[in-house]
């Protein structure tokens, strides 16, 4: 196919997506070029603030951030694992956060 639709997808380095960021599985119909260099902090602020990728990994709160400022982004619901990943705060399993509210500061 010579004409080919050039998409980035800015995400994390998974085994997931392994196969698409070498090439040796491709999408008919586009050149997916997937960038996975910037942590999710970063890749987060770029998306929220200047819509740098046409696809991008992107959690729940960044993106209700970015849609009460009017910014015209859509989500699409996929999730590339899952997994409690809050154990490092100091709560061993998911049920031990039920009623607790944490902020750790910061803006998008």
């Amino acid at each position: 196919m010579a004409n080919k639709i050039r998409l980035a997808f800015a995400g994390g380095d998974y085994e997931i997506i392994r196969a698409l960021k070498e090439g040796s599985v491709e999408v008919d119909g586009i050149e997916l070029v997937v960038l996975t260099a910037h942590g999710p902090r970063e890749r987060h602020w770029r998306m929220g603030r200047n819509l740098e990728y046409d696809i991008c990994e992107f959690n729940v709160g960044a993106y209700f951030m970015v849609r009460a400022r009017n910014v015209a982004i859509t989500a699409i619901p996929v999730f590339l694992h899952r997994r409690f990943r809050h154990h490092r705060a100091g709560c061993c399993a998911a049920y031990e956060w039920a009623g607790k509210w944490q902020h750790r500061g910061g803006e998008l």
